[in-house]
């Protein structure tokens, strides 16, 4: 199985990335980076286009890639997982607005406009949503709510980095025909 994992707001692809090693236990493991602060519509395009060149499986991501994930899985049609997504950007990101995040020997400025050009989680595509309850950017209480048409699967505790991977992939690997069934 060949994924794509999308990584999160204010941080880079890493393949020797704990998240990295642990899906690479389901098969080949490949990223891009994006940078979010420069809204959705850039991010959302050079991983559409990335997929046009690679062949995918399964795409994964974690916070903003975990959103960003879902959205790529409806235009393209390839399955997603959703470590810990974010749901509302244009709310959980409204804080680092004007605040420089200097994360990955890069400064990252977000700005309202960029903020708002987040839609809200896309409801619709094929894929499934792993979130752990000690995630404190968004509840996970709200987002359960607001996710009811995808399969949910929550693990007690963690934190929004997701700390809980190994328990992550265990529940791709239950839920892999499902995810890569056609007909689902």
């Amino acid at each position: 199985m060949k994924i794509l994992y999308l990584h999160g707001f204010g941080s880079c692809w890493k393949p020797d990335h704990p998240k990295s090693d642990a899906l690479s236990t389901l098969g080949s493991v490949q990223g891009i980076d994006l940078c979010y602060e420069n809204g959705f519509d850039g991010g959302f395009k050079k991983t559409c286009e990335h997929l046009e060149n690679e062949s995918v499986d399964l795409i994964v991501g974690s916070c903003l890639g975990g959103h960003m994930a879902a959205w790529v899985s409806e235009k393209t049609a390839l399955p997603f997982v959703a470590l810990n997504p974010i749901v509302w950007p244009s709310v959980a990101m409204k804080p680092w607005v004007g605040v420089s995040l200097g994360a990955n020997s890069r400064d990252i400025w977000l700005t309202n406009t960029v903020v708002n050009s987040y839609p809200n989680m896309c409801q619709v595509a094929r894929g499934i949503v792993i979130q752990e309850t000690g995630d404190c950017v968004e509840s996970y209480w709200h987002k359960h709510q607001y996710l009811s048409d995808y399969a949910v699967f929550k693990i007690q505790g963690g934190d929004h980095n997701f700390a809980h991977i190994d328990q992550a992939v265990k529940i791709v690997k239950e839920n892999v025909k499902y995810l890569l069934d056609d007909d689902s």
